[in-house]
């Protein structure tokens, strides 16, 4: 091989070399995470009660006390609530129907202060399709003998 042949091989793998690296460059510089798809979070219902705390008054033992709490799905998703718990005096009812994002329903509850006296403070927790899976609220009142 002479001379001049190394000469021009050297220097065309040089050139193509920096053709190379140049070319590279502009691509990693262009890679970033805001370029990257996002995961979609998944989609939860929300619940939002009207009060965290809810004062139902004066009650003579023996009475029954039917009440109403109102609640507003500030979720994404369709609300489906599976329980809703509280003391053995007091009964529940829910809509079994799903409630759409934004929309509001109710919890009926009725309370019976037989063999109650002084204050009282129940604890209602409601089970369903929210994250976490339990919310609560409760309520006070007062029995007197």
């Amino acid at each position: 091989m002479n001379t001049m042949s190394l000469v021009r091989n050297v220097g065309f793998g040089i050139l193509a070399l920096g053709f190379v690296l140049t070319c590279c460059q502009p691509v990693r510089s262009q890679i970033s995470f805001s370029n990257q798809a996002e995961v979609p979070k998944k989609a939860f219902a929300k619940i939002q009660f009207d009060s965290s705390t809810y004062h139902f008054g004066e009650l003579v033992q023996g009475q029954i006390l039917d009440k109403e709490i109102w609640f507003t799905n500030t979720g994404t998703s369709d609300l489906q609530i599976e329980l809703i718990t509280a003391c053995e005096c007091t009964t529940l009812d829910w809509t079994r129907l799903p409630v759409a994002p934004g929309a509001r329903s109710k919890i009926k509850i009725r309370y019976n202060s037989k063999d109650k006296d002084g204050p009282q403070i129940v604890d209602v927790e409601v089970i369903a399709n929210t994250e976490p899976a339990s919310s609560y609220t409760k309520f006070k009142l007062e029995v007197k003998k």
